[in-house]
């Protein structure tokens, strides 16, 4: 089988984050230190180095001692070894969520009343455009850890030692993109003149670009390095999103995908690949139909075959996308593929959630370009850490607009408890040779109901129905629409896998 393939994403910031949210009730604050209060104040408390604030309406002043500033204050961190600690209340009863930040520049905090409590941690700065050759970074790298949850929080408050802990969530909102913690993580991220990047060292972010063009999830070893254009750039590319998505710890070898998210009237895009080993060369690949945005993808998946300095860049109906992105691989791949089309349905860009019943199948519309190999659906899960619940992805076939006949379905997947990595990638085993056109692509559940949820936006129509059967029923059925965007992903090629026949016939007939 072919090496797993992700769609890609970036993110834009510059700091270093630690997350933690404290979930005990406070029994009382011990003498002398503020308490936040949630959607008004935020309590910041020095860690190290020299720390600057700027509240709302206020001077400049450095951080000496725990202190409340109201929500939309700035914070300079951008000395040596500058450090402090964020703490917000949650949206309900006295439990508070915790961020150390270091390295980062200036960060707007704010903490709007809806969103769940999130805390929005917003780059600011003036963005310069490069000189030619220019490569100095703009702003200094930095860091987001998100430990595991600690059982107390008593730093500068007395608590409830009754009281567990877990994960909160921090959005950190750059010029290109916003990316919010899955847990646990700890992940780097750099802006320059060029494009943002963003590395992951361990767990996982969920990032969403600036134009809403598509959202993601970056995982341990992958860097993700992107640009947006909110600009038409001529009348053949509107607004746009380019970016490269490097995995160098996949499998023991490196991988990566070049992607462009655009607004075109053009059906077609050429990728032009700069290499260590030779000069530009170009291929021209197909873009997906638009999405109900307007946005048409072109993603390409390929496999270093040496360590060194690439280059990628796009052109549509002869003109060239203004900036090109680069790419640095940091090892020799063990296994060399050739670059492959590789594209899918569109990932939800909102922050809700979707719990998923138990015997159900939950699908979305989706118009395929061109004659494909199915490879392997990906969906953006996460467990409630109570029980089991099973997974199968399924393909259905269109009819007059609503799911009719069974295409496909990927092999069986479990989610037990939080851990989620067995349904990271499900796999069509065979892969599925299936004909342009249009297709519902969704999700078969089974086990324990409603211990899982999928990340989903509201910009979408679905369609369920009751499956009581313990495979995909065929066809699907009369079903329930409701507006929801699954945050999942069919993965395809143009070419055939080795050893297989494009007259293999589809699943499901």
């Amino acid at each position: 089988m072919r090496p797993a393939r992700r769609l890609l994403f970036w993110v834009s910031a510059v700091m270093s984050l630690m997350l933690c949210w404290s979930v005990q009730a406070l029994a009382a604050a011990s003498a002398g230190s503020p308490m936040p209060v949630f959607a008004r104040s935020i309590v910041l408390v020095p860690e190290g180095g020299t720390v600057y604030v700027t509240a709302s309406g206020g001077e400049r002043t450095r951080l000496r001692r725990a202190r409340a500033v109201p929500s939309g204050s700035l914070i300079d961190v951008s000395l040596p070894n500058a450090a402090v600690e964020l703490v917000t209340a949650a949206p309900r009863g006295h439990a508070t969520q915790t961020a150390d930040l270091s390295g980062g520049g200036v960060i707007r905090v704010t903490q709007p009343g809806s969103g769940g409590g999130i805390t929005n941690l917003i780059v600011t700065g003036r963005a310069l455009a490069c000189t030619t050759g220019q490569t100095a970074a703009l702003l200094p790298q930095a860091r987001v850890r998100v430990p595991s949850p600690r059982r107390y929080y008593a730093r500068d408050y007395a608590t409830d030692a009754r009281a567990g802990s877990a994960v909160g969530r921090f959005r950190l909102v750059g010029r290109n993109e916003s990316a919010v913690n899955r847990g646990a993580a700890d992940w780097q991220d750099t802006e320059d003149c060029h494009a943002t990047t963003m590395s992951d060292d361990t767990g996982a972010v969920n990032a969403t670009l600036s134009n809403g063009a598509n959202s993601n999830e970056l995982d341990r070893g992958e860097t993700w390095i992107g640009h947006c254009s909110a600009q038409p750039q001529s009348p053949a590319i509107g607004p746009y999103c380019i970016g490269v998505l490097g995995d160098n710890n996949f499998h023991g070898f490196v991988n990566y995908s070049a992607g462009l998210f655009v607004k075109t009237p053009s059906s077609t895009y050429d990728l032009c690949q700069t290499t260590p080993a030779g000069p530009q060369a170009c291929q021209t690949w197909s873009f997906t139909v638009p999405d109900s945005s307007g946005y048409r993808e072109g993603i390409v998946d390929c496999s270093t075959q040496q360590a060194g300095s690439y280059s990628m860049s796009w052109q549509i109906a002869g003109t060239a996308v203004q900036t090109s992105l680069p790419y640095s691989s940091q090892a020799v791949a063990k296994s060399v593929f050739p670059c492959d089309d590789l594209t899918g349905t569109p990932y939800s860009t909102g922050d809700y959630t979707l719990p998923l019943p138990s015997r159900i199948k939950i699908v979305n519309s989706y118009a395929l370009p061109t004659t494909a190999w199915l490879d392997f659906l990906s969906v953006d899960v996460f467990g409630h850490g109570t029980g089991t619940e099973s997974l199968v992805g399924v393909v259905y076939k269109d009819a007059r607009g609503r799911p009719g006949r069974l295409v496909a379905t990927t092999q069986r997947c479990v989610i037990r408890g939080t851990d989620t990595k067995d349904c990271g990638v499900m796999s069509f085993l065979p892969e599925v040779n299936i004909p342009a056109g249009k297709y519902w692509f969704g999700l078969l559940t089974g086990g324990k109901s409603k211990v899982v949820s999928v990340q989903e936006g509201h910009t979408a129509l679905a369609v369920w129905n009751d499956n009581p059967l313990s495979a995909a029923s065929g066809p699907f059925g009369a079903g329930h629409a409701f507006k929801a965007r699954m945050s999942l992903q069919i993965d395809y090629s143009l070419d055939p896998p080795p050893g297989s026949s494009t007259a293999t016939a589809s699943q499901g007939g």
